[in-house]
Order: structure tokens, then C-alpha cells, then sequence
């Protein structure tokens, strides 16, 4: 026999050897694979069926069949981690907590605030029947101490306006909504802070006292108490002048 045949069968029966260990380590493979899911689902006697008839098969198509049940293992996969099994949450999913929502009681009454300055401390009376909200924000900030050591940034001959955390005029946030009512702005009414538009967002920071009748304000602004002793230290303040403490008289 030629020497070219030889070699041309020898090439042959490497590659028939070849493609046969290649087969052996594909079987091996998915035997692997199929002894690992053998008690995972109730599915996988199915699993087991597909796997088995593959193993007849030559290389290439078990090639193919051997993504395709990569491709069926990992949706195995998926559908068990969203599934709860004896109660237990998967790793890959958070529990979902819900709390009841509470909502806070309405203060009752008239609250009373004692606000001390440089110049000497003067009450404010609350409306929370007026001004709910507000109200129950500069409680909960006077209790916090949240106006202490800031000043009084802006004094004209009809309004002091104080407790701005940047201390002229730009501080605070625009996040109450403005809780307008019928009340009349007159002398020694007290009232939240707001931008010129929007006018349904007022300041959670800064509140004024006017000093004179000041109607015009009427239903513009949120009414949020007037003040029952210490008029003439309002009237005293000037620019700079500092709020030193806030005390909740009664809630």
C-alpha cells in the first residue's frame, strides 16, 4: 500500500478516535449534570427523559442538546428562587415588611411658646385649628431647638421676621403647604414665611410677627398664632438681634 493511503487512513482513524473520546466527555459531563438535578424538582424525572434520549446522539447534536439543557437548567434555576419553599425566602429575593400608618393625633387646644431673645421673651399663642400642620412643624423644630442662636434677619417698621438657618432670608425649605384661613392679620399676629409664588408652599423655617394692623396679608398667608404678653420686646428687635431659646409653655 502506498504511503499516502497510510497516512490518509492513519488522519481517519485519529479523528474516529478522537470524536469518540470527545463523546465520552460530553456524556460524562451530562451524566454530571443529570445526577445533580436528580432530586432538585418534582420536573426533573423529565429533565432525566430528555437527557437519556440525548445521550443517543452523536457529538454535534449533543452539542445542541447540551445548551439547550444549560438553557432549561438556569430557567430550573430562576422558578426556584421565586418560590418559597417551608416558609424560607430565597437569597435573591428582600421580604417585604408593611407597617400600619399612624397618624398623629390633632393637638388639642391652644399650645403656648415662650420665645426668649436678646432683648427679653414674649408668648405666642398657636392656632392649630387654623394652621395644623404648621403648627405641629414648629413644635416639633422649637422642641428640637431648631431657631436657637439664629437671629432676626429682617426688621421693618411693621414685621420681624426670624429663624432662617442661613439668616437672610434664603434658608429653610419650601415644602409646608400654605394653610390659608379667615383670620385677620392684626398687630401681634404671627404668621409662616413664604416666597411670592408659589403661594401654596410656605417656609418650614421662618415666621414673622406683625407689629401693625397688616390685612393685606389676609388669606395670602398662613395664620399661625398671635402673640399674648412680651408685644413691646417684639418691638424692640432689630436687625441681628438673636432668638436664645424657644420653651413649649403648654402642648
Amino acid at each position: 500500500m502506498p504511503d499516502v493511503w497510510r497516512k490518509i487512513l492513519s488522519t481517519k482513524e485519529y479523528l474516529s478516535r478522537l470524536r469518540q473520546y470527545g463523546n465520552i466527555q460530553i456524556r460524562a459531563r451530562v451524566k454530571a449534570i443529570q445526577s445533580r438535578y436528580s432530586n432538585s424538582r418534582p420536573c426533573s424525572s423529565k429533565v432525566s427523559i430528555v437527557i437519556s434520549a440525548l445521550m443517543k446522539l452523536d457529538r454535534n447534536s449533543l452539542v445542541i442538546g447540551l445548551i439547550l439543557i444549560l438553557g432549561l437548567l438556569f430557567f430550573l434555576q430562576k422558578d426556584r428562587e421565586r418560590n418559597l419553599p417551608n416558609g424560607k425566602i430565597s437569597e435573591t429575593e428582600s421580604p417585604i415588611v408593611t407597617f400600619p400608618s399612624i397618624s398623629p393625633e390633632p393637638i388639642q387646644g391652644r399650645p403656648r411658646v415662650e420665645i426668649h431673645t436678646t432683648k427679653g421673651a414674649f408668648t405666642i399663642e398657636l392656632r392649630p385649628d387654623l394652621a395644623p400642620e404648621s403648627v405641629v412643624n414648629y413644635l416639633v423644630k422649637w422642641s428640637k431647638k431648631y431657631c436657637d442662636k439664629s437671629i432676626f434677619h429682617r426688621v421693618e417698621d411693621w414685621v420681624v421676621q426670624g429663624c432662617d438657618p442661613e439668616g437672610n432670608g434664603t434658608g429653610g425649605k419650601d415644602i409646608l403647604p400654605t394653610e390659608n384661613s379667615t383670620e385677620s392679620f392684626l398687630a401681634g399676629s404671627v404668621g409662616v414665611a413664604r416666597k411670592p409664588y408659589p403661594k401654596d408652599k410656605s417656609n418650614d423655617s421662618q415666621f414673622f410677627v406683625v407689629k401693625k394692623d397688616s390685612r393685606f396679608l389676609d388669606g395670602e398667608y398662613t395664620y399661625l398664632g398671635r402673640v399674648l404678653t412680651g408685644m413691646d420686646v417684639v418691638n424692640s428687635l432689630s436687625v441681628g438681634d438673636t432668638i436664645n431659646s424657644t420653651i413649649t409653655l403648654t402642648k
